[in-house]
């Protein structure tokens, strides 16, 4: 699970970003439901699937500034007698919707809390794709670039958003040059034609290995241009399941 950091928005943010909401809904809730599968009149199909599709829009944002303002920076969650982990794991249970799905509207409403007033000036509204607005943050630290990530996110389809961003993923790999020459050989690591590592022979053999192991995966991941971090898991099973999270977060998952 990634830790969602609070932000320090102020009331006026918030309240800013619900009444938008609250505004968007206003009379959009349908009184009717057009019976779609009994009905032979294109048009009445249309309407009926555009007004639903809308309805579920409207919905998702203000279902994301709920769950984000109250349950969550508020600390409502609190009463049910549960941690934040451990609430966050009985999110079907309690809100209908996975951790994955629990995950997305946290981050698309802080996002759209955070950068309200410059979504509402380049013209955001409820026919972008939740998916987007969810990958909003994402968008933003590959890029580094706020007004473009707005831009993408209300101009592109979900998919060309998706492709945008990500092409900064490959950015790092023009910069390799910038990186040290590393050289790892046996008990010995050199950065830059210097001795940086030694592993004493004097260890066990099972010992020293297993730091020759640990050392080699650091240092070539700097090699490589990537950023190495060392996590305490409790078996294999764990660490695996930390790839897969880190696999999901480079696909935009």
């Amino acid at each position: 699970m990634n830790v969602i950091k609070k932000d320090d928005y102020n009331e006026k943010a918030v309240e800013k970003a619900r009444n938008t909401v609250i505004e968007l809904t206003k009379n959009s809730i349908p009184t009717k439901t057009v019976d779609l599968f009994f009905s032979t009149d294109l048009k009445e199909i249309e309407d009926g699937i555009r007004r639903l599709n809308d309805y579920s829009s409207k919905c998702w944002i203000l279902s994301a500034l709920a769950l984000y303002t109250l349950v969550y920076d508020k600390e409502l969650y609190k009463q049910s007698g549960l941690t934040w982990t451990e609430y966050y794991k009985h999110t079907k249970e309690k809100l209908g919707m996975d951790k994955r799905q629990c995950s997305e509207q946290l981050s698309g409403a802080r996002f759209f809390i955070k950068h309200h007033d410059l979504l509402m000036e380049k013209g955001w509204d409820t026919t972008v794709p939740n998916q987007s607005l969810a990958r909003g943050e994402l968008a933003y630290e590959l890029s580094g670039d706020i007004e473009k990530t707005v831009e993408h996110m209300i101009n592109d389809t979900q998919l060309d958003f998706k492709n945008w961003y990500q092409s900064f993923k490959l950015l790092p790999e023009t910069k390799a040059d910038q990186h040290p020459e590393i050289v790892i050989e046996k008990s010995v690591i050199k950065i830059n034609g210097i001795d940086a590592v030694t592993i004493s022979d004097k260890l066990a053999d099972d010992q020293r290995m297993r730091i020759e192991g640990f050392l080699e995966q650091i240092f070539t991941a700097i090699k490589q241009g990537d950023f190495p971090a060392i996590i305490p898991v409790s078996d294999e099973k764990e660490a695996r399941h930390l790839f897969t999270l880190r696999d999901n977060y480079r696909n935009g998952r």
